[in-house]
Formats: structure tokens, C-alpha cells, sequence
């Protein structure tokens, strides 16, 4: 999305601007997996793909239980 693009879609009605990924920047649909928040206080949005990304880099940086106990 191009700068001119973006502020044209500021002007859109609320219900129809469209949110695109902060990552890859595809467009974001919540009814395909995607999901919107904060990190503190900055918004972001993320597609159904780069979403289930973070999720599975946060499992892989998880330390394993000790002893064996793992959930895998």
C-alpha cells in the first residue's frame, strides 16, 4: 500500500476501510484467523500466516520442562 493509498483510506467510513498485516502487510481478515491488539501501546495486525509464525517461534524459544516433562 502505497502512502497516498493509506491516507485515502483514512478518509474511508470506518466500516469499510480495510486493515492490512504490520508484518507482510496482506490484507487481514479476523473470519480467516487473523488477529488485532497492541504491543503496549502500539496497534498491530497480523494475517492468519505470519500470526501462527509468532506463535510457533514463541513455542520454539520456550525452554523445556525439566526432567523429561515435556508436553510434546
Amino acid at each position: 500500500m502505497t502512502a497516498n493509498e493509506y491516507i485515502k483510506s483514512l478518509d474511508e467510513e470506518p466500516h469499510k476501510k480495510k486493515e492490512f498485516c504490520s508484518i507482510c502487510n496482506s490484507e487481514y481478515s479476523e473470519d480467516a484467523g487473523g488477529i488485532k491488539g497492541e504491543f503496549g501501546i502500539m496497534p498491530v495486525v497480523f494475517c492468519e500466516w505470519c500470526f501462527s509464525s509468532i506463535m510457533d517461534m514463541a513455542e520454539q524459544m520456550r525452554e523445556p520442562e525439566p526432567c523429561g516433562m515435556s508436553h510434546k
